[in-house]
């Protein structure tokens, strides 16, 4: 008992020491991204303009119509 009782506490003081960087009730642009699997650096935010994003994603594909 007093085992689990320790383990949540432990659980409880990591938890609240790692989210200091959480804002309640905000949503900016970078939770709005896509970020590679291979390099977590290149990301594309939404906002961002379409040469910044194909630099990161490289160009698209024209299709004839």
């Amino acid at each position: 008992m007093k085992f689990k009782a320790l383990t949540l506490i432990v659980m409880f003081l990591f938890l609240v020491g790692c989210s200091s960087d959480f804002k309640p009730d905000t949503f900016s642009e970078k939770d709005i991204a896509i970020q590679k699997v291979n390099n977590k650096n290149e990301k594309v935010y939404y906002g961002m303009k379409r040469e910044e994003a194909e630099k990161v994603l490289g160009g698209g594909i024209i299709l004839p119509s």
